[in-house]
């Protein structure tokens, strides 16, 4: 049996990857499935707006515009990765996901 937390789960935004510990998923949610509430101004820059995630309220954030990623394309069309946090869960928009290693 493998160990759950020796598990990442691999996925890319403009064209990075990155690499975020599968412990820390709690769902990978497809294009149309979320109703998003954009964000007006915002003292968090990299906060796009909000979405339901089992009725509790979810933020997601911009990780191309927090590494300063080229911007190629939006992205508005990818799944949504969310993950837990010690507060409440959040979520990013993702180009593709490249699997579990």
């Amino acid at each position: 049996m493998v160990d759950a937390d020796l598990l990442r789960i691999v996925f890319r935004v403009h064209g990075v990857t990155f690499v975020m510990p599968v412990t820390d998923l709690l769902a990978i949610r497809g294009v149309g499935e979320d109703l998003l509430t954009t964000q007006g101004q915002s003292c968090e820059s990299f906060l796009l707006g909000s979405l339901t995630y089992r009725e509790t309220d979810t933020r997601l954030y911009d990780l191309a515009a927090l590494f300063e990623l080229e911007d190629r394309s939006l992205c508005e069309e990818g799944p949504l990765l969310v993950f837990a946090s010690s507060d409440s869960p959040w979520a990013v928009r993702v180009d593709q996901v490249d699997g579990v290693v």
